[in-house]
């Protein structure tokens, strides 16, 4: 069943008894489960003051409730008695209490009901591992008697121990020059058997765990979703669960508003979680879990307030006490880590292909050039990128330059060969973040002086440049007519600003879109990687450094198929690819490495399909940490096709945020 929404009040919202009462609805700090007042104990004091319908938590902190009267005059008595005064029969705690506003739940929503795992390989975030009985019952006792011997630290909802350094909750940081001294002997049988965990990606000795906080929760008492600060740890967090089980729950922010990466305090208010992926996991007992990488920056983690969990069909009350051990390597030296966002998006060119004979499921107004560049412009601001990777740019110097430049970018652009091409492939970036170092020309005709491809047709296009495209007349098995396809794309090499100057590649490009020439679209791509390959070792024996390397663009293949393999062929086992040859540079997909290619990027009624992709070159010095997020099939801003209202493309924007750690 679904909750009614309650919301805080507007700073118009009167807060104390005066004038008339504006709402039936009371919202109630500095009372709840989480402070040991349950609801039906909250409900009875405020029923003295007239008929209770319910009262419902205000949001997850367990502190926070929301009291709903039958009518406004009794929730204005109750302001009037129970505001800003300690309350005998409530523990003595002092009230705060405003107005609210009832919000019925609309009908799109669903059921917030988290499922259950059991198993962290069952959540499939990289990065998380779940190890059950990582201590013995006798050894948990022990580690439980160890810390209860020793001083408690009392916060606001639970008590805290801290070894090896403090961690200040104030400025969610670690005094490194306030040493407490090494860690206490009771954690060495742990420190020694996390040493030997499984599918640990970092040598164990470079581990060197040097800070401990160990929390005591009380039944009831939870945390916010939150991300460990990255700037006092380095990348493993261990925690081990112990005297109670408990439910833990991932949260991954919409990309689109690029919260993934946010850090919280455990006070903060609640992230809005209806833009959020949610998966929870069953922690029991004595079981260790490991978050890392993706898991441990781009997933939020959170510990509901709650007494009762419910594991698949079980009812588990919670232990009066739970205590964790979280093991951390605090940093030593300032963080060197620095993120930046990659989109790329076909945004559709608005002379060559927008018209209603293309897209008669579209609406007429939003593929008027107005509505379509106003939409356009939208999109990319929301996204918030540092570069952007466009194709299909026909308005390049008459909108998109002077527009990008009042919204902090500049721009490079490259137009298609042809007399009668007018789109093309344009990089743009935020100075703020990088420096244009140098920038080459990809022009896929180059192939002519090539006289021999093979034919292998299996690969998709795009649907509108099937309609929009005439076939050659001339003889396609002529190498010289079936590679002249005035299709092109644009390289360069950006020094990130800070904090160590980083080399990074992008590339951008727009491939050939025929089913029917799917072996020129293999030429183009075998083209594509050497090019790169050739300028990036053009970069690295310039500037002497080892540059990373991102690669985007529509390329107008599906996942699997021979222009696909080609691309990842450097870095897939041979028995993990179709390709007959080896791409000269080690590439692979942002999402299918770290949730899977999107179900579809290209969204017509005749193709739907995954068209558009961000390949990047492993190293040590990048990771991707986090993408945008696609909508699903049956989400209603893409039931219809595209464009539309949503979506001024018939492509979706892809993304990537990246971190590079070190030089």
């Amino acid at each position: 069943m679904v909750q009614p929404r309650f919301v805080r009040p507007s700073p118009s919202s009167p807060s104390s008894g005066t004038g008339e009462p504006n709402s039936s609805n009371l919202y109630v700090a500095n009372c709840g489960p989480a402070v040991g007042l349950s609801h039906d104990a909250i409900g009875a004091v405020f029923s003295a003051f007239g008929e209770v319908k319910g009262v419902f938590p205000a949001d997850e902190s367990g502190v926070r409730v929301i009291v709903s009267f039958a009518d406004p005059f009794s929730a204005k008595s109750a302001l009037e008695a129970l505001s800003g005064r300690p309350c005998p029969d409530l523990d003595g705690r002092t009230l705060h209490i405003r107005y609210s506003v009832l919000q019925l739940p609309s009908q799109t929503q669903v059921n917030e009901c988290v499922p259950v795992s059991l198993s962290g390989s069952d959540l499939n975030i990289p990065g998380l591992f779940l190890l059950p009985d990582f201590v013995t019952a006798e050894e948990e006792q022990q580690l439980l008697a160890a810390v209860d011997t020793q001083p408690w630290i009392g916060l606001a909802k639970r008590r805290v121990q801290h070894y090896g350094y403090e961690f200040c909750y104030g400025t969610r940081n670690v005094d490194t020059k306030n040493r407490l001294g090494e860690l206490p002997t009771f954690v060495s049988p742990i420190l020694q058997r996390i040493s030997l965990f499984p599918n640990l990606d970092y040598d164990p000795a470079s581990l060197n765990l040097d800070q401990l906080t160990v929390n005591e929760y009380p039944c009831g008492v939870g945390l916010s979703p939150h991300i460990d600060t990255h700037s006092a740890f380095e990348d493993c967090i261990f925690s081990l669960s112990l005297a109670g089980p408990c439910i833990m729950e991932f949260r991954r922010y919409s990309a689109s508003t690029w919260k993934a990466a946010s850090t919280t305090t455990d006070d903060d208010e609640k992230q809005d979680s209806s833009t959020c992926i949610k998966k929870a996991l069953y922690l029991p007992p004595r079981s260790m879990l490991l978050l890392s990488g993706e898991a441990r920056y781009a997933w939020n983690h959170y510990i509901p307030h709650h007494k009762i969990d419910k594991v698949k069909d079980k009812v588990i009350r919670r232990s009066p006490r739970r205590v964790s051990f979280t093991l951390r390597k605090v940093r030593n030296h300032p963080c060197r880590c620095i993120r930046f966002r990659l989109v790329s998006y076909n945004i559709l060119a608005q002379v060559v292909y927008v018209k209603s004979s293309f897209f008669p499921h579209s609406p007429p107004a939003c593929l008027k050039w107005k509505a379509r560049s106003h939409a356009i412009l939208s999109v990319l601001k929301k996204l918030q990128a540092d570069f952007f990777c466009l194709q299909e740019v026909d308005e390049y110097d008459s909108f998109y330059r002077k527009n990008m430049e009042s919204l902090g970018y500049s721009g490079i652009y490259i137009q298609r060969t042809g007399q009668r091409k007018r789109d093309g492939c344009a990089i743009f970036y935020k100075p703020s973040c990088a420096e244009l170092v140098t920038k080459e020309r990809i022009e896929y005709n180059d192939l002519l002086d090539e006289q021999k491809i093979e034919t292998s047709n299996e690969a998709k296009g795009d649907e509108k440049e099937a309609k929009d495209s005439q076939k050659d007349s001339r003889d396609l098995n002529d190498p010289q007519v079936r590679l002249k396809r005035d299709c092109v794309g644009i390289m360069a090499a950006f020094r990130i600003n800070k904090p160590f100057h980083h080399m990074v590649i992008v590339a951008n490009t727009h491939l050939y879109w025929d089913p029917e020439l799917a072996d020129v679209k293999l030429a183009q791509a075998k083209y594509l990687l050497s090019r790169l390959a050739q300028f990036k070792t053009l970069i690295s024996d310039e500037f002497e450094c080892t540059p990373s390397l991102l690669l985007a663009g529509d390329f107008n293949s599906i996942p699997g198929d021979m222009v696909y393999s080609y691309l990842v062929s450097g870095y897939k086992k041979p028995a993990e690819t179709i390709a007959e040859e080896v791409a000269p540079i080690p590439m692979c997909s942002v999402y299918e490495v770290t949730r899977g290619e999107p179900k579809f990027t290209n969204c017509t009624p005749g193709f739907t399909n995954t068209l558009d992709y961000i390949f990047f070159s492993p190293s040590d010095f990048i990771k991707p940490v986090s993408i945008l997020q696609l909508p699903e099939p049956e989400s209603p801003d893409v039931v219809g096709f595209l464009p539309n209202d949503h979506h001024p493309s018939d492509h979706l924007p892809i993304g990537a945020e990246f971190e590079i750690s070190r030089e």
